[in-house]
Order: structure tokens, then sequence, then C-alpha cells
């Protein structure tokens, strides 16, 4: 659904206790950094199972938005997400929504609640093109890029759109020494070499992922997945990196078994940390990747959740 980008993962403040849970995680040493102690609890993650992630998932649903506490998942099996992600775009105008109509302080609040829960907020960011106007996915231009470097003819203002989001993500407690990256490709890796073609450096990131989507055949969605996953761990494992499934879904999710029958075995055989399906979008409902109550999936999902492998937000606590 996008081009290859990279992902902040957002996780804040001091350590918050969490009752206990069927799954939870072991606490680490208190002699590390909150940073260093957030990525070794990712790393022992997959020791106990797959966090579950989903897009916007406190802000909107299907036929509902704003809702204090309302979550599609939630409604479904009765917990949250482990990871929530949500998207920064249009911050750079300097406006107060996103580009999916979400306030910037909602999401704020929103980010506050999910590090209260003890889980993981990650946030991605489709800024604007720069040298058009157009929106992000606008490739128009193909100096893009070369525009925003130094000396090129938008660096300043590309400068400038970076701190708007620096001063949001600071804004939300401040923490900058809990922030990792996680560089995700916008289409699924055939091998080393294509995924690493515009990877930034094993200095600057902590988690590799990828995006990945069902359209129609299964078999060819689970061959895909089980490439892509074999990449990202035989890099991992050679430098130390978390990996995982930064976006994925089914459409509508039409298969009523998609959560056991495709998703679960798509993944479970590799040290994923978490899996992350996209957003349920009020404004079309057609495009949902979750589940919701009614929802064909639903009763699957429920089966899913009760997977000892895979983790909700009241299994976890990323900060102990």
């Amino acid at each position: 659904m996008k081009n290859t980008k990279l992902i902040t993962m957002l996780c804040l403040g001091a350590l918050i206790a969490c009752s206990p849970s069927k799954k939870g995680l072991e606490p680490t040493s208190e002699q590390v950094s909150p940073r260093e102690r957030l990525i070794e609890n990712l790393r022992a993650t997959p020791q106990k199972g797959i966090m579950f992630g989903h897009h916007d998932d406190t802000v909107y649903g299907i036929g509902w938005e704003f809702d204090e506490g309302g979550s599609d998942v939630q409604k479904v099996c009765g917990d949250y997400p482990a990871v929530i992600s949500f998207d920064l775009g249009e911050i750079e105008l300097g406006g107060d929504k996103s580009l999916d109509k979400v306030p910037f302080e909602k999401i704020r609040k929103e980010i506050i609640n999910q590090y209260n829960r003890g889980g993981l907020v990650s946030l991605s960011w489709h800024p604007r093109n720069p040298k058009t106007g157009g929106d992000a996915w606008d490739v128009s231009d193909h100096a893009v890029v070369k525009s925003i470097l130094p000396e090129g003819e938008n660096y300043e203002k590309f400068q400038s759109w970076l701190g708007k989001v620096n001063d949001f993500i600071l804004s939300a407690h401040g923490a900058a020494d809990q922030i990792v990256y996680a560089y995700s490709t916008g289409t699924e890796p055939r091998d080393q070499a294509s995924y690493l073609e515009r990877y930034p450096g094993h200095d600057l990131i902590d988690v590799l992922g990828f995006d990945a989507y069902q359209r129609e055949d299964k078999d060819f969605f689970l061959k895909s997945m089980d490439t892509s996953l074999s990449v990202i761990d035989s890099i991992g494992k050679a430098n130390h990196k978390i990996i995982a499934i930064t976006e994925t879904g089914y459409e509508g999710v039409p298969d009523s078994t998609w959560w056991t029958g495709t998703l679960l075995p798509a993944m479970e055989k590799y040290p994923v940390a978490y899996v992350l399906v996209w957003r349920n979008a009020r404004e079309k409902v057609t495009h949902f990747f979750g589940p919701y109550p009614g929802q064909a999936s639903a009763e699957d999902f429920k089966k899913f959740f009760e997977n000892p492998k895979t983790l909700f937000a009241s299994d976890i606590n990323l900060y102990k």
C-alpha cells in the first residue's frame, strides 16, 4: 500500500506496573536504559508469542469514530491489540488533523493510553510530496528524494517538516530515549539484496519488517510470506535485529477462517515480534482489515486471540 518507508515506533515515559496476564513477558534488568529495556523485551517477545497489532485501532472503526475506549478488536475479543499504529501524514502542513482526518491531539492521547496498557505504538508518516505538492503516493516526479538532500531545492522545507514530526513525538511525554526504528519495505522482499537496496544501515535500524497483503490466492500469499520472513529472519539473526510483519492484511477479510487458517500458519515458525494489520476505515465500509462484531471472520478471530501463540495488550508489559 505504500513505497519503502521508515516507521518510528514510539514508547513513552517511565515504567508502569502491569497486572498479571495469561502470557505476560518477564521483566528485564533494571540496570539497562529504558530504550535498551524495550529492545530486550521486543527481542524476548517471540519466546512468548507474537504480538497482534492494528492500525488506528482506538481512533475509529466500522460505524464509529473517536469514541472513548473504542476499538473494533476489543469489541470482538475483549482485549486491545498489543501494538497500535498511527499515521502522522500531513502534520508537516501545520494543521490539526492527519491525512485520515484524525485530530493529532486524539493520536497523542491514544499513544499515552496504549503506553499505559504496556503495549507498543508504531508511528508511520506519509508526508505530502515536497516537490510536487501531491500526496504521498504521487510519483509523477522522479527527483523528489534528490530535492530533499543537502543543497537540494526542498532541503530546508523537508527539514522543517521533520521538525514538526519530532516536536509531536517529543510532546507525547518527550521520551526520546525510548524510540526504536523499523525499516519496512513497501513490498515483499525476494531476497536479501532486494531487501537491503535502500537500507540505511544496521547502526540506525532496530526492527526489520515488510508489507505483505493477500489479494486473493492463499497459496501465493503463504509462499510470499514464507520467502519474506526467511529473508528478514536471516538478516536479523546475522545482525541481532528484531523482525516483524509491519503491515499486512486481507481487505474485507472474506475468508471466515483467515486468522487461524492463513495468518497464524504464515508466521508461527519464525521469531516474529509482532504482526500488524491495516485499518478499519469508517469512511470506506469495504476497506477494513481487522475484525469487528458480526464480521464473517469475528468468531475465528476469537480463536486467534485465545491461541497461546498470540499476544494482546493484557498479555504484555514492554516497560518492565
